[in-house]
């Protein structure tokens, strides 16, 4: 996202997320991207945004980051 952003992105259409250290067995709940990820993602994205968990499944900004705080974010 980052990289994204400071290539000049400004609206992210969708994430895909992984988690490399995780245990084949993992549970979603250790698959999922941590608060601040989280945060950096609805600066970005918009609450429909898609969020795809590898082996985590399919999720919204919103299942993720209910009732988030979003200055300017323009879907609020």
């Amino acid at each position: 996202m980052f990289h994204a952003v400071a290539a000049g992105a400004r609206r992210l259409q969708a994430v895909a997320v992984t988690c490399l250290d995780a245990p084949p067995d993992a549970t979603s709940s250790l698959l999922m991207p941590c608060g601040a990820c989280r945060q950096v993602i609805a600066e970005f994205a918009r609450r429909d945004t898609p969020i795809y968990i590898d082996n985590g499944g399919d999720w919204t900004l919103d299942d993720l980051l209910p009732h988030s705080f979003a200055l300017g974010r323009g879907d609020c």
